[in-house]
């Protein structure tokens, strides 16, 4: 069974603040109750009528993502590929 990126809190660029500032702290709560804070960077691509979207860099490996997503069990946070998440539209049929 794969592991399941609808499953997991996550956090995606599109909820960020107005301007976006180069980098930007993102906060977890563990399962345990501890804290953990990252500064995760900040790209950006133009868009359609002179606009800029916004992309997180993921901590892990540094590739541009929308959405971040946390792992509980090894309490990481990166992409879809770093994490080896689906999402479950991704799920074959059997």
């Amino acid at each position: 069974m794969a592991r399941l990126a609808d499953e997991r809190p996550c956090v995606d660029a599109d909820d960020l603040v107005r301007p976006v500032p180069m980098s930007t702290r993102v906060y977890t709560r563990w399962d345990d109750g501890t804290a953990q804070e990252w500064t995760v960077s900040v790209s950006f691509t133009a868009t359609a009528f002179e606009g800029k979207r916004a992309w997180f860099n993921c901590p892990a490996c540094t590739r541009r993502s929308r959405k971040l997503f946390t792992d509980q069990h090894q309490r990481k946070l990166g992409c879809l590929r770093c994490l080896r998440l689906r999402y479950r539209s991704q799920e074959s049929i059997s």
